[in-house]
């Protein structure tokens, strides 16, 4: 592996098979794709295109090196290219009790050497209004007719890298918790909702979806009959879209960090749709950004990076 660094930072990583093809060097990571998800973000925030920030987690690497936004490298870097960026929350996200504008779920490496997301608290520390405690990692809010909830899939298990493995709440309290959220939501003419966690309900790329004993999905689907659903997730490093019984699906991992090859092979291949064009994934640099424009409920998905030769195509799996 070759690294680049700048001001203790990697800026670009690349690796060699010495074997099967020495002097190869193939391009895994470059800084400048992290950086310019979170430029575009803060911009269509500060310009009023964006009312706030989603984020489906992992924003900082890990406890190990610091906890907090004044001791952890990465938190600083966080609030320094974001967080510091994002102005103050106007009247009409007051008065919907929002006190800031990055909102995020937990994600693995939010609780690697931080059990107690010291690191979390101290960034979105408005979160807490919301009853975010190191014993409790989920809430929802209301905003402009659509309801947000985030909900914890869990720490990392190498044996499994995407099992929900939540303890705070355990998966089946989540989704006891989840449906009175949502029939509360039904029963108060809320008729959107997103839902946000880290782990991918479905996912063929990089560390795969939830497993099939513990994935969300039919507890989610059950509302889209009477609520326009869309779900956000993150974990494997690169972006894909599904419709799957009538919810909308989108994995968007790969706001900064070296792409997943589509290497995955389903479990369930009976269930799923991919809904849209899927980047070639063999391009060597390609990040997204997903910024939410709350009025018409528009996702716009942003690519940047080196343009991809090919696409693939819609297909029934």
């Amino acid at each position: 592996m070759t690294l680049t660094v700048d001001k203790g930072w990697v800026t670009e990583a690349s690796v060699e098979d010495v074997k099967l093809l020495p002097g190869v060097h193939r391009t895994m990571f470059r800084l400048q794709g992290g950086e310019w998800v979170t430029r575009e973000i803060v911009k269509d925030v500060q310009s009023s295109r964006a009312k706030f920030v989603v984020n489906s987690g992992d924003a900082v690497w890990w406890g190990n090196q610091g906890l907090t936004v004044s001791d952890s490298p990465y938190w600083k870097r966080v609030n320094d290219t974001m967080l510091k960026k994002l102005p103050a929350p106007d009247d009409e996200m007051r008065a919907a009790g929002l006190d800031g504008r990055f909102f995020m779920s937990v994600g693995n490496h939010e609780v690697w050497a931080d059990p107690k997301i010291e690191g979390v608290l101290s960034a979105v520390p408005y979160l807490k209004k919301f009853g975010v405690t190191p014993e409790n990692l989920i809430y929802k809010f209301d905003f402009k007719g659509t309801r947000f909830i985030y909900l914890w899939s869990g720490k990392y298990d190498y044996r499994s890298p995407s099992q929900w493995d939540a303890d705070r709440p355990k998966y089946a309290e989540q989704m006891t918790q989840l449906q009175k959220w949502m029939d509360e939501a039904k029963a108060n003419g809320i008729r959107k909702a997103f839902i946000v966690f880290h782990y991918p309900v479905f996912a063929r790329s990089g560390l795969g979806p939830i497993p099939a004993p513990d994935n969300p999905h039919k507890v989610i689907a059950s509302y889209a009959k009477d609520m326009e659903v869309v779900v956000l997730n993150g974990h494997v490093h690169t972006t894909e879209i599904y419709e799957v019984d009538g919810v909308k699906y989108l994995m968007l991992g790969g706001g900064g960090a070296g792409l997943n090859s589509f290497s995955v092979n389903s479990d369930s291949d009976d269930e799923c749709s991919m809904s849209s064009p899927i980047l070639d994934r063999n391009t060597d640099c390609l990040y997204d950004g997903m910024d939410r424009a709350i009025l018409g409920v528009r996702v716009t998905i942003s690519t940047v990076g080196k343009s991809p030769t090919k696409t693939r195509t819609s297909r029934k799996c």
